[in-house]
């Protein structure tokens, strides 16, 4: 009988996920993307299908309530979507520019922050790390091209 404690079974599952990883990064990121894509898709027919919803029972509640022929019916519906729709769209269309204008000074500071970190840090440097930096990165860059291709 063989015992493997959970350190050692923790440390293989590590090493197959890594083997699996750089054998077939491929197909692992079509499973992810095809896996995004169905949450996605799952999401908005969930949607469609709550929307058509309400719809259906405005039309029926219209429609019986206020005895309408179906045009009728249907033009009221869908000034009733409009307007329920255009409320928040108008609250948004109030908060965004605030929101951008934010994220644009915050992005914009963080920029000039870690621009002037990285300067200060080449220029930290020696000519050997400075060597070493170039070709940790042209090599990082080589073995990434295999996974781009």
């Amino acid at each position: 009988m063989i015992s493997i404690s959970y350190k050692h079974t923790n440390k293989v599952l590590i090493a197959l996920c890594l083997i699996v990883i750089l054998t077939i990064p491929d197909i692992l990121i079509e499973l992810f993307v095809e896996g995004i894509h169905f949450v996605i898709e799952i999401i908005a027919e969930m949607t469609h299908l709550a929307f058509e919803g309400v719809e259906s029972v405005l039309d029926h509640f219209i429609e019986h309530h206020f005895h309408t022929e179906m045009h009728e019916t249907q033009v009221i519906v869908f000034y009733i979507i409009m307007s329920v729709l255009a409320i928040p769209t108008y609250y948004i269309a109030k908060i965004l520019p605030r929101i951008y204008f934010a994220m644009e000074k915050h992005i914009s500071e963080m920029w000039l922050s870690n621009r002037n970190h990285a300067q200060l840090y080449w220029l930290g440097m020696s000519i050997n790390d400075k060597i070493k930096l170039g070709l940790m990165i042209i090599v990082g860059l080589y073995f990434a091209s295999f996974f781009i291709m």
